[in-house]
């Protein structure tokens, strides 16, 4: 028998203060590579160029590169981002590749970007995949995503990307074994399109394939919760 609820009620009385606790834990821990919410571009046919000096509390390295290689007719192809994005790209039936680059791939250098672990939890991992996340997707193409760690430079198999196979598409660390995910110095994004189709990146983060630590504890805590009020 669970004794009176003198020593639970505490809890019971301060759920949301330990959730805001667990929130700004969870904040602390940013897991971008790219939020693409500042540092607004356009390129209009073949080119490409790169956006400086980014928060890099959004953006890996402070910097983002972006081509557009258009296969089609002449400025057929484009690709745009307004501030709180998302990157538009837009093809027009030609062999059109669009590309973003961080880190090695562009001025900024080597990262060094820890893609496991956060520096306020070294030991218990925090991350095991890639994610790339579309708010829209019009026709379908190729996801490719490459990364470099020192001198390796490694491409994860392609996906297909279309509104039939969802918005969220996400790349496994153990499919790269080579690659040293604790120090990643540049990550390169193409979506690759041979009709007519419109892609809208959302986002670009690191992130895990099962409930994080903090998640279960979040629920772990609801249930204790819920618990000591119906023994009340």
């Amino acid at each position: 028998m669970i004794a009176p609820n003198r020593k639970l009620r505490p809890i019971a009385a301060r759920p949301l203060a330990l959730l805001a606790l667990l929130g700004a834990a969870s904040l602390a821990n940013a897991n971008h590579v790219d939020f693409l919410q500042t540092g607004p571009f356009s390129q209009i046919g073949t080119g490409n160029g790169e956006v400086t000096g980014l928060p890099t509390s959004e953006v890996l390295g402070g910097v983002r590169g972006y081509n557009v290689q258009n296969g089609g007719a002449p400025n057929s192809a484009s690709m745009s981002f307004a501030a709180g994005g998302p990157v538009i790209m837009t093809a027009a039936g030609g062999s059109d590749i669009f590309t973003l680059r961080y880190g090695s791939f562009t001025s900024a250098g080597n990262l060094g970007a820890n893609f496991v672990d956060t520096p306020s939890t070294p030991v218990v991992p925090d991350w095991d995949q890639i994610t790339i996340r579309f708010s829209a997707i019009t026709g379908s193409g190729q996801l490719g995503l490459t990364v470099v760690s020192g001198a390796t430079t490694m491409p994860f198999a392609g996906q297909t990307v279309s509104a039939g196979n969802g918005l969220v598409y996400n790349f496994l660390h153990s499919e790269l074994p080579g690659i040293n995910f604790n120090s990643i110095d540049g990550l390169n994004l193409t979506v690759t399109s041979t009709g007519s189709d419109s892609f809208s990146l959302a986002s670009i983060t690191r992130t895990m394939s099962v409930p994080e630590p903090s998640s279960a504890l979040v629920a772990g805590l609801f249930g204790l919760v819920g618990l000591v009020r119906r023994r009340r």
